[in-house]
C-alpha cells in the first residue's frame, strides 16, 4: 500500500482504469452510471462510499493490497472538515442563550432522545430536479443546505424541494420532502425516481409509483391534469420512497 501513499484517489482510479484497458465509457457502462460521473470522479470529486468502491475495485480487478490502498485513500479524502462547521452551526441554532450560559457554567446538556441527523438537500427551489443523480453520489457531501431530521436513521437519506404542481395538493411546490434509499418502495408510494440512460426521458422526477405484473412501473401524478406514464423496468434506475414531508412554513433548514 505504501506505493500509493499520498496519491490522490482520483489519480488511483484513473491509473487502475487505464491499466485495466477500459475507457471511461466502458467503466461507466460496467457500473451502470453516467460517463460524466466517472469523469467527475477522475477530476477530483469526493470518492463514493465503500459499497460503490467495492464495485469499482471488482470491475478493475484490483488485488487485495491495491483495494486496501484504494479504500484507505478514499476514506481519508471523504473525511471533510467542512462538516464540522455545519455541526457547530446546527448546535448554535438549536441551543438557547440560557442553555449556552448553563453549559458555560459547567452544566451538562441533557441527552437527547435521538441524535440529530444532517440530511443534504439536493436541489434549489427553482432549479427543478437534478439531471445527473446516481447511487454513487451518496452521501452527497457538503451541500448548500441541510435539514435536521432526528428520527430518520438512513445514512443515505436526502431531501429535495418539490418542483411544479404535478403532486398537488398533497405535495405543494417549494415544500421539502425526505427520501430514504434504504426503505422499501411499496405500491402507491410517492417516490423520487431516477430514469436510466435507456429511458425515453432523462433526469429525475417525483411521482406515485405502481408496479405492474409484467414488471413495468407506472408513474402517477396526484394532480389529475397531468397524465400518468408507464415505463419498462430498464428505463428506471432508482425508486426512493418518501418518509417525511415538510411544508414551506414548517421546514427547518441549516446552511447557506
Amino acid at each position: 500500500m505504501d506505493r500509493w501513499n499520498g496519491t490522490r484517489w482520483a489519480t488511483l482510479l484513473q491509473r487502475f482504469r487505464q491499466r485495466a484497458g477500459l475507457t471511461r465509457t466502458e467503466l461507466a457502462r460496467s457500473l451502470s452510471v453516467t460517463i460524466s460521473y466517472i469523469s467527475k470522479l477522475e477530476a477530483g470529486q469526493k470518492p463514493p462510499p465503500e459499497p460503490q468502491r467495492r464495485n469499482i475495485a471488482e470491475v478493475l480487478e484490483l488485488t487485495d493490497e491495491e483495494a486496501l490502498g484504494f479504500h484507505v485513500q478514499a476514506e481519508l479524502e471523504r473525511t471533510d472538515p467542512v462538516a464540522v462547521r455545519y455541526l457547530k452551526r446546527l448546535l448554535d441554532a438549536e441551543t438557547s442563550e440560557g442553555e449556552r450560559e448553563f453549559l458555560r457554567d459547567g452544566g451538562q446538556r441533557p441527552r437527547r432522545k435521538q441524535a440529530s441527523h444532517l440530511i443534504p438537500i439536493i436541489n434549489k427551489v427553482a432549479a427543478g430536479y437534478p439531471q445527473e443523480f446516481t447511487d454513487l453520489d451518496y452521501p452527497i457531501g457538503v451541500a448548500d443546505q441541510y435539514i435536521t431530521v432526528p428520527d430518520v436513521s438512513d445514512a443515505n437519506a436526502f431531501a429535495f424541494y418539490v418542483y411544479g404542481d404535478s403532486m398537488e395538493p398533497d405535495f405543494a411546490a417549494g415544500s421539502l420532502v425526505i427520501a430514504s434509499p434504504n426503505s422499501h418502495a411499496g405500491d402507491g408510494d410517492p417516490c423520487f425516481v431516477r430514469f436510466s440512460p435507456l429511458s425515453r426521458v432523462s433526469g429525475c422526477t417525483f411521482k406515485r409509483v405502481y408496479f405492474e405484473s409484467d414488471g413495468r412501473v407506472r408513474l402517477v401524478p396526484i394532480n389529475r391534469k397531468y397524465p400518468e406514464q408507464t415505463y419498462r423496468p430498464g428505463e428506471i434506475d432508482g425508486l426512493w420512497p418518501v418518509v417525511r414531508y415538510y411544508t414551506r412554513v414548517a421546514r427547518r433548514v441549516v446552511g447557506a
